[in-house]
């Protein structure tokens, strides 16, 4: 990685790497329903996901850290094609009617 400073020539070597991930796969989101209080736990299934400290979830437009996981040897049935999982928080639901949607994205 190297850095460049507007008004200053030439570049400098940062001491750390940049790297590239390609994006997990989904394949499935185990509980898919939750109380209207929030709460649950909501893990995400995927093939790829990295065990990296940035790891994000979204729960509608609510944003909060993720904790990546092993499958548990009770679920890994159910999500063939998943080797990585992260945990996410579900929050209070914002939108109505109940019941409703939103979308989960890590």
């Amino acid at each position: 990685l190297a850095v460049s400073f507007q008004g200053v020539s030439g570049w400098f070597n940062a001491s750390s790497l940049f790297e590239y991930y390609p994006p997990p796969k989904v394949r499935g989101v185990s509980p898919n329903i939750g109380l209207r209080a929030g709460g649950a736990s909501v893990t995400v299934f995927a093939q790829g996901f990295y065990d990296k400290p940035e790891i994000k979830c979204r729960i509608g437009e609510v944003v909060s850290d993720g904790i990546y996981t092993h499958i548990p040897e009770s679920v890994v049935h159910r999500f063939p094609n998943a080797d990585s999982a992260v945990v996410c928080m579900a929050p209070a639901a914002l939108c109505t009617p109940l019941p409703c949607s939103v979308p989960v994205k890590v």
